[in-house]
């Protein structure tokens, strides 16, 4: 199935919607991972996740220990945290992943909060001013 670049970020969305919905908040982030993973085989999404960290540093290939919980057709991240709130590492943590591996844009989804819309932050990161930005 054929995904406009522009309907993914709803697609997503509605994916970390629909688990938060059925599971509520207070389990572990890996329970939200494998229901998450889940949901976007059940929306024919093609996607990685737990995928290694790859980078090219001055003209080398790393491969980090870090891992990226799921990046999306090959165009968007999301990182999934269960925290009492959204930390500045959080955040900084998917700007550096987008940064490095070229990827414009990703979720940071904290499924620990009552209403999810409290929990989820879309970073973009572009060419284009400004350079960094969250919605």
């Amino acid at each position: 199935m054929e995904i406009a670049k522009e309907e993914l970020p709803h697609i997503v969305m509605g994916a970390c919607m629909e688990v938060h919905q059925a599971l509520g908040p207070g389990l572990h982030a890996d329970v939200y991972r494998k229901c998450l993973a889940h949901e976007l085989r059940l929306r024919e999404l093609i996607f990685e996740s737990d995928a290694p960290l790859r980078f090219d540093f001055k003209g080398r290939s790393i491969e980090c220990a870090a891992s990226l919980d799921f990046v999306v057709e090959g165009a968007m991240l999301i990182k999934v945290v269960a925290e009492e709130k959204l930390r500045p590492k959080h955040k900084a943590d998917l700007k550096n992943y987008l940064r490095l591996t070229g990827l414009e844009s990703g979720f940071l989804v904290n499924f620990n909060v009552e209403k999810l819309r409290d929990g989820i932050k879309r970073l973009i990161v572009s060419a284009n001013e400004p350079p960094v930005r969250y919605q």
